[in-house]
């Protein structure tokens, strides 16, 4: 096994382990985490980079056991795209949830882990790993299934009543079809835009985010073929 694969190994157990340990704290029953949290984006991506990551580690040990290269192309794809899901689950919490919560510590170990933790194991096991790829920027536009996907996960919660927790039928305050705002509407306070406004620029970010992530990939990967 060379020195990159055991690092990557590492990273990718480290992330499993902390999406394993945050996701469980996140869903034990207190007063500021319960079962519910399994409706949220957070805990949702957290499972997703967690289980490829360990899919990923398993394949690495087996690769080496048996001198089988067993890794197919769509399987870095899906790593990149649950690679920008969970930076985007760490981004949004630590710029605009995080500031703005109020009756909770939003830095419990449960919060640090699912939204710091796990995003930084992620995205450094991605780019010592995966990114030896030749990704096309058209793949880009797999990161924002996850998203799309939610949207429509969390408007079925609202229209159904789901409980997001402390009450509420909506999971972050950008979702809540009930604000002022509507679905397309703008006003002068929180939260500013309709829940639509703010799909569109979220899905924008998250396309442009998994450019970047590309675009870095094609600049590491020029530098060591020269």
């Amino acid at each position: 096994m060379t020195k990159s694969e055991k690092v990557s190994l590492f990273f990718k157990l480290a992330t499993f382990v902390s999406a394993v340990v945050g996701v469980t704290l996140n869903l034990l029953p207190t007063s500021y985490t319960g079962p519910h949290n399994i409706l949220y984006f957070t805990t949702q991506s957290n499972i997703w980079v967690g289980v490829v990551s360990l899919v990923g580690a398993i394949m690495i040990i087996y690769e080496n056991k048996t001198n089988k290269i067993v890794r197919k192309r769509w399987m870095h794809v899906l790593k990149l795209v649950f690679t920008v899901s969970i930076t985007v689950t760490g981004l949004i919490y630590c710029t605009m949830l995080a500031p703005l919560a109020k009756g909770y510590n939003p830095w419990t170990i449960n919060n640090i882990l699912c939204h710091i933790t796990v995003p930084a194991f992620a995205i450094a096991d991605f780019f010592l790993r995966d990114s030896k790829e030749d990704y096309k920027y058209r793949e880009g536009l797999y990161a924002t299934i996850p998203f799309f996907y939610y949207l429509l996960f969390s408007s079925i919660g609202f229209v159904l009543n789901w409980n997001f927790g402390q009450g509420r039928n909506y999971p972050y305050f950008f979702l809540d079809w009930n604000s002022p705002a509507g679905a397309f509407g703008f006003i002068k306070e929180f939260p500013y835009l309709g829940v639509n406004w703010w799909g569109i620029i979220l899905t924008a970010m998250v396309f442009l985010l998994a450019c970047f992530y590309i675009k870095l990939t094609k600049i590491k990967n020029r530098k060591l073929s020269k």
